[in-house]
């Protein structure tokens, strides 16, 4: 009877492991960065020898002037952004609205995003 119920609970346990192997691949979300469609994340673009990305509703103009060092103090709710070509952000001024395109986003704190657009934004 035991040898049977062995039997019976490793046969169980290896179809639900097979079967269900396929399953969980074929649903796992797929994501292409296509560029398309509506930016990922939308804020308040600041140059301080990282760029930064900062919600337009935490964004003061006295932040402008802070140091890396006193904005990180000062803020909490912020991205740092790395793009594939640094290029992309040349000619957007610190204070401007912009929406960036990110393909991997870190939930470290702060945020880390990697992004592979970025977009002046009308105000």
């Amino acid at each position: 009877m035991k040898g049977f119920l062995k039997l019976v609970l490793s046969t169980g346990v290896f179809l639900l492991v097979v079967g269900c192997e396929g399953k969980f691949d074929d649903e796992r979300p797929r994501y292409t960065n296509r560029e398309e469609g509506a930016p990922g994340m939308e804020g308040i673009f600041l140059d301080k020898g990282r760029y930064i990305l900062i919600p337009v509703d935490v964004f003061d103009e006295e932040d402008l002037d802070l140091s890396l060092e006193k904005f990180t103090k000062d803020h909490q709710n912020f991205s740092y952004l790395d793009f594939d070509d640094d290029s992309m952000a040349e000619g957007i001024e610190s204070g401007t609205k912009v929406g960036v395109w990110c393909r991997i986003v870190m939930e470290s704190a702060p945020a880390q995003a990697k992004c592979s657009k970025i977009e002046v934004m009308e105000e």
